[in-house]
């Protein structure tokens, strides 16, 4: 585990990385408000803006931050179109790039959501829907091991049980049944079934599932063993951490 983490450190390529998320005014005034920001490390810095600390971000990596909004009313836009496209969000990034040794941003992106006036429903994003899987999968181990900690051993079992199958009813329906993150995410709900199964909840089972939530949350791997494969462990990462993991055995 500290080889990984060292081999991780050696790659930094952002530092400081956060997110600063918002409604435009104008959306605001259509009915628009951000209601949810699924991250550990949000904080609410005036009303209605939120600020993400992503900390940071190693080479190779990715990272994917989802928030909810309300949408706005097309009755009630400003934009003057049959199907207007409504700016929802703003979102801001500033960061120190430490290649350079200079601070970036902010950069700007606005999210803009088509809202026609009509009752037509738009098929879901393949990508934020995946992401979704992602953030619910994680809750859903994170909600089981609460529950296993109270003793609740039978209904933290039920919950992971129902969410495999809505899960895998969901991700069919988006196509992305084969995609390398959902197979990560059944085998992970898989495993953390089984481990519940088990008579007693003790440390080991505790660890294991904790371990599940902060790698999904963070996107970042923590497994212990670089054995072991894992869809947010990295090329880069994995070489750093063998190579260091060998020459920790050569000095011993």
């Amino acid at each position: 585990a500290f080889g990984d983490a060292v081999g991780g450190i050696l790659s930094v390529v952002a530092h400081d990385v956060s997110l600063t998320i918002s409604v435009p005014v104008d959306a605001a005034r259509c009915g628009s408000e951000i209601i949810a920001v699924h991250h550990e490390n949000k904080r609410e810095i005036a009303n209605g803006v939120w600020q993400v600390y992503i900390g940071d971000v190693y080479a190779e990596e990715t990272r994917d931050i989802m928030f909810e909004v309300t949408l706005a009313s097309p009755s009630r836009s400003f934009v003057k179109d049959s199907t207007p496209a409504i700016p929802h969000a703003l979102v801001e990034l500033t960061y120190i790039d430490t290649i350079h040794h200079t601070r970036v941003g902010p950069v700007s992106s606005v999210a803009v959501i088509k809202r026609p006036n009509s009752q037509d429903l738009a098929w879901p994003n393949r990508d934020v829907a995946i992401q979704w899987l992602r953030v619910r999968t994680a809750n859903c181990i994170a909600q089981a091991e609460s529950l296993s900690k109270l003793g609740e051993l039978d209904k933290a079992k039920k919950e992971v049980e129902d969410w495999i199958e809505e899960f895998t009813r969901e991700s069919f329906e988006i196509g992305a049944a084969n995609e390398p993150l959902i197979k990560q995410l059944q085998k992970d709900l898989a495993e953390s079934l089984e481990l519940l199964k088990g008579d007693t909840y003790n440390a080991y089972v505790d660890n294991d599932l904790g371990v599940r939530v902060r790698t999904h949350m963070s996107q970042r791997c923590s497994e212990p063993f670089t054995g072991k494969r894992n869809i947010y462990r990295t090329a880069q990462k994995t070489f750093r951490a063998q190579a260091f993991q060998k020459e920790s055995a050569l000095s011993k």
